[in-house]
């Protein structure tokens, strides 16, 4: 924050000062004074969509929707962003165009759990009368098929039917408008396969005390993925070591944790067993509760 006043002393007009300072002020959680630098950022530089990215982050951040997933519209312009923007012959539905007996690709840009929490829209589109054509990567596809409205699911890679419009999955929120009074899916609205949880239920035994499921790391290269993920030995600190079942939700470990699991064989490990997301949301049916760390 000092190099970036210095900075700023030295070159009032620099934007990449304001930027920098605005995402150091983002990190202390000082974010009204983030958006104000990113706004000096912008009236300098207005071409930069790192800034209009992080600005639209700390708008989430605080609530502001409106703000927020418009400017989050910025990332296709990001050099660094990660996923590829894709091409389709069917326009980009923008939330004003008419759907009614009209078809919709919706698809998954960003991780899993992007997909997972950002597929709650689903239904909201077919609500439309539109016909929802949902792709989604191959671990997912057994999982968001208990979506409500989903006529038709395609795993990531495989051919494409035609259709009329295609929005991806994490634009909907800014074509509906969402606020926070209005994000849909405040009851459940992805399931487990009872057979499957009957499986799981099976694969467990007898329960004999309350069953915890935990998920402390992701084996992702995301950039910030010490702020979601804990070492294993860092973890069980904070666990009683008696009168509960621990299981283990995470399919894959990092190397780092495997001699401690190995040390705590009441932390039960299915990981040969997830062979998708509806596995591992059925397991998640035979556990009380739900401890993690992202």
């Amino acid at each position: 924050s000092e190099a970036c006043d210095k900075a700023i002393s030295l070159k009032p007009e620099y934007a990449e000062a304001y930027y920098n300072k605005g995402n150091t002020l983002h990190e202390l959680k000082r974010h009204d004074e983030a958006i104000a630098h990113f706004d000096k950022a912008i009236s300098l530089k207005s071409d930069d969509p790192e800034t209009y990215w992080n600005k639209s982050l700390t708008c989430l951040m605080l609530g502001d929707f409106e703000q927020g997933w418009s400017l989050y519209e910025s990332r296709w312009q990001r050099e660094t962003f990660t996923s590829v923007k894709r091409e389709f012959s069917a326009p980009r539905w923008t939330g004003h165009e008419p759907l009614k007996d009209k078809s919709i690709l919706l698809y998954g840009e960003q991780g899993l759990g992007d997909i997972i929490q950002f597929c709650r829209y689903v239904s909201s589109v077919a609500a439309l009368s539109a016909k929802v054509v949902l792709e989604v990567p191959h671990p997912l596809v057994d999982l968001c098929k208990t979506l409500e409205g989903v006529s038709i699911i395609v795993t990531y890679g495989l051919p494409l039917p035609e259709v009329d419009f295609q929005c991806p999955l994490m634009s909907l929120p800014f074509a509906f408008g969402t606020t926070l009074s209005t994000i849909p899916g405040v009851e459940q609205y992805l399931r487990s396969d009872q057979a499957k949880v009957a499986l799981w239920q099976d694969r467990l035994g007898e329960k004999a005390s309350p069953r915890v499921g935990l998920v402390w790391s992701s084996i992702s290269k995301f950039r910030d993925d010490a702020r979601r993920s804990l070492a294993l030995a860092q973890f069980i600190e904070a666990l009683p070591t008696e009168g509960f079942e621990y299981i283990c939700l995470q399919k894959e470990i990092k190397e780092s944790d495997k001699q401690v699991l190995a040390s705590r064989p009441d932390i039960r490990f299915f990981g040969d067993f997830l062979h998708g997301m509806s596995e591992t949301a059925a397991l998640i049916a035979c556990t009380d509760v739900v401890i993690s760390t992202c």
